[in-house]
């Protein structure tokens, strides 16, 4: 079945993380938003097709098909791609988790959802860029914007 329209979708989720980034500033703590990696691509082998389980398409709980693993991966791009915009022109500090892992069950165990080995990889790729930037290194490589780092974190 095609997607819905996106669009409704992907302007809340942009007021969304919006209001996340207000609520952090009213608490004075430090947010990171992260981008959703997932195992959608081309080619999946039918073993990894038998580990999908999103993709439902209805509506009040009832499911009249699903989506295309190509249109999925399309869905999640926007979103992802809706994430680091806001996150460029509000300057907060975000990675683009999606782009360092691995689009297989070396990460995932299904569509989205972290195996052991993702773990370590996010851990791995995390560790590097908030060790890279205040207040932890000695000399951050990252803007200060009232003392919150503005990170726009290279994919790998």
């Amino acid at each position: 079945m095609p997607l819905p329209d996106l669009s409704i979708g992907l302007a809340e989720y942009a007021d969304r993380i919006q209001q996340l980034e207000n609520e952090c500033r009213q608490r004075d703590v430090r947010c990171i938003f992260l981008t959703q990696p997932t195992i959608w691509r081309p080619g999946l082998t039918l073993s990894e097709q038998r580990l999908l389980w999103f993709g439902g398409v209805g509506h009040a709980g009832e499911i009249f098909g699903y989506a295309s693993i190509e249109d999925l991966q399309h869905a999640m791009d926007a979103y992802n791609h809706k994430l680091m915009k806001v996150c460029d022109q509000d300057h907060l500090e975000c990675y683009d988790l999606a782009a360092a892992i691995p689009k297989d069950t070396s990460a995932l165990y299904d569509d989205v959802h972290l195996n052991i080995g993702g773990a370590r990889m996010v851990g791995d790729f995390l560790s590097k860029r908030l060790l890279a930037a205040a207040p932890f290194a000695e000399e951050p490589n990252e803007v200060q914007d009232s003392n919150r780092a503005v990170a726009h974190a290279a994919t790998r």
